[in-house]
């Protein structure tokens, strides 16, 4: 098989060699930013003390304890099951 007309194949490996002039244009980088709103703000505040409460309420705690331990703590087994089924 012969291969004619192989100066136009020059011509296009040619193209493919030369580097590709690009332009350095120095671009300012802005730093990104958040707007928060008024709303937003307040919701902030009251998570963060939400937070900060105690997952248990120690006084419940200590007043059921002490139910138990003088034998005073009634509890309704009908509530209870009511309760599971429920969640």
């Amino acid at each position: 098989m012969k291969i004619n007309n192989i100066r136009n194949i020059n011509k296009i490996m040619k193209a493919y060699d030369k580097p590709i002039k690009t332009e350095s244009k120095k671009f300012k980088q802005e730093e990104d930013k958040i707007d928060i709103s008024e709303k937003a703000r307040d919701y902030q505040v009251a998570y963060g003390a939400y937070k900060k409460l105690p997952q248990i309420r120690e006084e419940k705690v200590e007043e059921i304890k002490k139910k138990i331990e003088t034998g005073t703590f009634n509890v309704s087994m009908e509530q209870v099951a009511d309760k599971i089924l429920k969640k």
